[in-house]
C-alpha cells in the first residue's frame, strides 16, 4: 500500500479510493471532498457492488460504512 499522504496534483499518480455507503447524501459528501483533495475515488452502494469494483480496480484506500444492508462493512473491507 503506498504512502496515504496527500501529494501535489502532477507530482504521483492520484491515491484511488473507494467509498462505500448505502447513503447517497454521506457519498457525495465523503467523494467531493477526496476529490477535492487530489484522492481518484470510486463508490458503490453494496459490498456487492464494492466486490466488482474491487475486482477491476486496486484500491489503496477503503471508507466503508459499518451496517450496510447486503454485507457487515467489517467483513467487507477485509474482502477488499
Amino acid at each position: 500500500m503506498r504512502d496515504l499522504t496527500i501529494r501535489a496534483r502532477g507530482q504521483t499518480p492520484p491515491i484511488s479510493v473507494i467509498i462505500v455507503d448505502s447513503s447517497s447524501l454521506l457519498i457525495d459528501s465523503f467523494q467531493h471532498i477526496m476529490e477535492c483533495a487530489g484522492f481518484n475515488v470510486e463508490t458503490a452502494k453494496s459490498g456487492e457492488e464494492a466486490i466488482y469494483k474491487a475486482e477491476i480496480i486496486n484500491f489503496d484506500l477503503a471508507i466503508v460504512d459499518h451496517n450496510l444492508p447486503d454485507v457487515n462493512g467489517t467483513d467487507l473491507t477485509n474482502m477488499l
